[in-house]
């Protein structure tokens, strides 16, 4: 797994490619080449740095690999899991703050 520094850009993806799969033991995992902005700017990384790269290039990763949903179907389905987990957690911590903020003995009461 790559550092966060290396993988996360606030640089938009105009375009990824799927370079190769790695079987492992749990799950498969595959190697990804994006061009951010501009064709030079190409960055690889693996499934497994998804929670490394920023939210929105989860919803870009997943729009383009749409486009040939047959040959990419895997990763689209692994991408699909991740990002519904991803807002389900999110929602249990904003729902864990509220209760927080509006119990009796809260000093941020509202």
């Amino acid at each position: 797994m790559k550092p966060q520094y290396i993988t996360w850009s606030v640089s938009k993806i105009t375009v990824v490619k799927v370079t190769g799969l790695i079987e492992t033991d749990s799950f498969t995992n595959a190697e990804f080449k994006v061009a951010r902005d501009s064709p030079s700017q190409v960055h690889e990384f693996t499934l497994a740095n998804f929670p490394c790269l920023n939210r929105y290039d989860w919803i870009m990763l997943y729009n383009l690999l749409l486009r040939d949903e047959q040959k990419y179907g895997f990763v689209i389905a692994h991408l699909k899991q991740m990002i519904i987990s991803y807002i389900h957690e999110v929602g249990e911590m904003d729902i864990d703050i509220f209760s927080v903020f509006t119990s009796q003995r809260s000093p941020l009461r509202f």
